[in-house]
């Protein structure tokens, strides 16, 4: 989720006196921030099996202190920690914007990691931009990291960058009497304004995902306090491609195949998902919005429903937004626990993954939608 740090400050007339500045960015802090407690658990308890006085026990801040002794005493490898770091912080809790190549000439380059490498950053990119970098910012945005040979997939590339988004919200109100406790020394008609100002650090990717067939660029967007940001950060990956591929490059990869053949075999399909939540829009242009009874209700609980939502379909309709619940049970191990998604939420071709996940994932949902695409 995106680290929000919050800080007191005091405005009187146009002076601004801040109680804290920011930290420095430290690779443990920012683990802190991302990682949940059991995922730290479990890369301690990996290299307790050589090291026996690592403790695995405690608080997430607890274990992370203990991560850090382990990493100073050579007993984790700092590869490692960048690599729990990057699982967490880039899956899952975000929006991802799916756009497939224009011509086949941009579908070579996207599978040319260390091509894309070079037109973005140089020839010698590997040794002048320092990847992975653990950059605080003030402002904006900075690409922070760009990764070839990821595991199984030689021509998939991902490019990181972190975003920051500074804002104030007002508190509280200090009349003069209240104020002057402290020694601000107000006259009788002033008074104090106390705002809160909220620094929130991000995540955003451009992560080619190479397939046979339909090879995607994704964008993906962390949504925790980002929703005024949305397009600001869209447009900031894009800028950052510019050197690469332009918008013109790409179109989007359109959600609605999948999701109506989704709707289609959701009954032959009960282990792999369900259904809930589906808009429709009719062959006349009509908006229909389909909930079920209840939250843990499928769309599919009442056959009436069901037998209305295709003959929609046959007549000519789409599907411009579904939710889908991802089962454990059909994923072949892939999944741990159910994963909640929404297709369309925005755009024709964005999928909102609600909660934290890790690669393999949601990787596995953009294969599943690439399969009911056809």
């Amino acid at each position: 989720m995106a680290s929000v740090q919050k800080y007191r400050a005091y405005f009187v007339g146009n002076s601004l006196m801040s109680s804290s500045d920011l930290p420095e960015q430290d690779l443990f802090e920012r683990i802190k921030g991302k990682v949940n407690k059991e995922p730290i658990r479990q890369l301690l308890l990996e290299y307790k099996e050589q090291h026996k006085d690592i403790l695995t026990g405690g608080t997430q801040e607890e274990l992370v202190d203990q991560l850090k002794s382990a990493e100073l005493a050579g007993q984790i490898p700092r590869s490692r920690l960048f690599g729990l770091l990057q699982e967490f912080e880039e899956n899952g809790n975000q929006s991802l914007l799916y756009y497939s190549p224009a011509t086949a000439a941009i579908r070579e380059l996207c599978r040319s990691p260390e091509e894309v490498a070079k037109l973005l950053f140089g020839a010698d990119w590997r040794k002048t931009q320092g990847f992975p970098k653990l950059a605080r910012l003030s402002g904006g945005w900075e690409v922070v990291d760009f990764r070839t040979n990821i595991p199984g997939k030689p021509t998939d590339w991902l490019m990181k960058i972190y975003t920051y988004q500074e804002t104030k919200v007002q508190v509280r109100e200090l009349q003069a009497v209240e104020a002057n406790t402290t020694g601000l020394g107000l006259r009788a008609n002033e008074y104090v304004v106390i705002y809160e100002k909220r620094v929130t650090e991000s995540v955003c990717l451009a992560r080619w995902n190479d397939h046979p067939r339909d090879g995607l660029l994704e964008l993906r967007v962390e949504h925790s306090g980002r929703k005024d940001r949305f397009e600001l950060d869209v447009n900031s990956i894009w800028n950052r491609l510019q050197k690469a591929f332009v918008w013109a490059d790409f179109q989007a990869w359109e959600l609605g195949r999948a999701l109506e053949q989704m709707l289609r075999e959701c009954e032959t399909n009960n282990d792999l998902y369900l259904l809930g939540l589906a808009h429709l829009v009719d062959s006349g242009e009509g908006g229909v919005r389909y909930v079920p009874y209840t939250e843990k209700d499928s769309i599919d609980a009442a056959p009436i429903r069901l037998q209305t939502i295709r003959q929609i379909l046959e007549d000519g309709g789409r599907c411009s937004g579904l939710a889908m619940t991802w089962l454990p049970k059909g994923s072949g191990g892939v999944l741990e626990d159910k994963l909640r998604t929404y297709a369309g939420s925005r755009q024709t071709n964005q999928l909102v993954i609600s909660a934290q996940a890790n690669a393999r994932a949601v990787d596995y949902v953009t294969d599943k939608l690439r399969f009911f695409a056809g």
